[in-house]
């Protein structure tokens, strides 16, 4: 009697563990298939997407902004198929995936589809806004006195000048794309958040972490940790840096404005120290010692800088 029971525990092992490798394999299987044919339909789609929004950040011109919308959209609107997100959720809740690679995959695509299980023409509308608002940011100048800077212009004189009411004519000449843009980006944002909320989160912040792979509070969690870790060094620093400016501008350090801290956004740091790297480059080539680096470790970049778009022009 042992030996039957011993004999029919085995067969039912083996037949489960069959059962699992079969599901196992036709689940692989299909994945396998979908990535072929998502690749078929994404590359070329992805391609036009990605060179006309490289011709329309360039030009900025009304043509290649068109251009550039419409291979958006339609490079999107290869995730907003409900059938292909049906088959990538079948294949997900089956659990029977074991090739990490897949897993990936699965979890890379799905997200992707998943985002995008909207009306298309709230997709299309929400493209419209982003391409509007892009072509503001590419065409504007800060006018200065009647005279139109470019952002190299304006860093130049952040970076240089010591008079504080040219710094803050200029600077401030530089934010008035705020008021250009800002009923756009407040309409974008409630556009954006009505697709987050009909996909059930929370809002566009929620929703663009999460289908990235990570978790909001989480990510609170970090900066929250790194500001705890580095307010009081930052705080020192920071005095150091209000004494230099100061001195250097010959005001109080409580007088100081956004302007004298040498760049538009205060995202780099402000040249406070003796150290002056541009005599060892201001007689270099550029373009040249940069293709040079690369050859170095055995990257040859010249077709990419024979393609690119290097230097400012208008409407870039």
């Amino acid at each position: 009697m042992k030996k039957l029971n011993l004999i029919i525990t085995t067969l039912i092992t083996v037949s489960i563990l069959f059962s699992c490798k079969s599901e196992q394999e036709k689940m692989e299987n299909r994945m396998k298939k979908f990535i072929t044919e998502f690749e078929a339909k994404s590359i070329p789609l992805y391609r036009e997407q990605a060179i006309t929004s490289w011709n329309a950040n360039i030009s900025g011109t009304d043509e290649d902004l068109a251009l550039s919308e419409k291979a958006s959209f339609e490079y999107t609107k290869i995730f907003t198929d409900t059938e292909a997100f049906n088959e990538l959720k079948e294949i997900k809740e089956s659990g029977a995936l074991q090739d990490p690679l897949l897993v990936r995959q699965l979890e890379v695509l799905y997200d992707a589809y998943l985002g995008n299980q909207v009306d298309t023409g709230l997709i299309a509308a929400k493209l419209r806004m982003e391409t509007a608002i892009n072509k503001k940011y590419l065409n504007f100048r800060a006018n200065v006195n009647g005279k139109e800077f470019s952002d190299n212009q304006v860093d130049d004189v952040l970076r240089n000048s010591k008079n504080t009411a040219e710094l803050k004519t200029v600077w401030e000449s530089h934010k008035q794309i705020g008021p250009v843009v800002a009923q756009d980006i407040i309409a974008l944002v409630k556009q954006r958040n009505l697709i987050a909320r009909k996909l059930g989160f929370g809002n566009y912040h929620e929703m663009s972490l999460k289908l990235s792979g990570q978790e909001p509070d989480e990510v609170t969690a970090v900066f929250d940790e790194l500001d705890n870790l580095t307010s009081e060094n930052y705080k020192s620093l920071k005095k150091d840096i209000d004494a230099y400016f100061a001195r250097i501008y010959r005001v109080k350090p409580e007088d100081l404005g956004p302007w004298h801290y040498q760049n538009r956004y205060f995202q780099e740091a402000p040249e406070i120290y003796p150290v002056d790297l541009d005599k060892y480059y201001e007689k270099q080539d550029p373009v040249r010692l940069a293709a040079a680096f690369y050859d170095g470790i055995g990257l040859n970049v010249d077709a990419i800088l024979a393609k690119s778009d290097l230097y400012e022009k208008p409407g870039k």
